[in-house]
């Protein structure tokens, strides 16, 4: 009994564990997608141009899979594995911006990470319309367009080019409207009497009759 007292008194209580804060385990990084979309084709675009056609390229690709752009699906070509294309409607890029491009089955169960079109504001012409000259026949009305840079007034008929590229397509006592050749967009510029073009620049006295002589 007595080694049983001394068993008892010479107990030895061990000092609580330190507690540790919980730790957070390490997050298993997510599994690539099992499609690879590598590019897109083209890759920059401007807004306002009309339907295109986008081809995609990579790996993994299958006959059942759809190209989405902005998660709006497109009825979509599938070459083989590396290439499949799509059809890009106008009304996708109406507006600057940029588009996400994925490849995926409906289901979402096969699917390629995303890329993206960048789409550009396109060229606007630097002018700005100051008045008309209106002629009888309608057909032959003179615009009287501003250049923004260096302020010069330049008279321009239907058919005329500016800066290259920019076809005079209409001419009214509202607006001129302008074409880009290359783009094949309209821009519409509003008669600005109050702003630049006041005074007689806005309602310019008709060319005599020597002046509309043909040469």
């Amino acid at each position: 009994s007595s080694d049983l007292r001394r068993n008892i008194f010479a107990y030895y209580v061990p000092p609580k564990p330190e507690v540790k804060p919980p730790t957070t385990p390490t997050p298993t990084p997510e599994p690539p997608p099992p499609v690879l979309l590598a590019s897109v084709s083209p890759s920059n675009v401007y807004a306002r141009t009309a339907d295109f056609k986008l081809e995609l390229s990579g790996d993994k690709f299958t006959p059942g899979m759809r190209i989405y752009v902005d998660n709006r699906e497109l009825p979509t070509s599938y070459k083989n594995p590396q290439q499949v294309s799509a059809t890009v409607p106008a009304a996708f890029i109406a507006t600057p911006g940029t588009r996400s491009v994925v490849v995926r089955t409906p289901d979402n169960q096969l699917f390629s990470n995303p890329m993206q079109i960048n789409v550009a504001d396109p060229p606007k012409p630097n002018y700005v319309y100051v008045g008309i000259i209106g002629r009888t026949n309608r057909v032959d009305d003179v615009a009287l367009v501003q250049e923004r840079n260096n302020k010069n007034i330049i008279n321009v008929l239907r058919g005329d080019i500016l800066s290259g590229r920019f076809r005079v397509t209409s001419i009214s006592e509202k607006e001129l409207v302008l074409t880009d050749t290359t783009l094949k967009i309209k821009h519409t510029i509003g008669m600005s009497e109050g702003e630049k073009g006041s005074g007689p620049l806005a309602r310019p006295t008709p060319r005599v009759d020597s002046e509309d002589d043909e040469p």
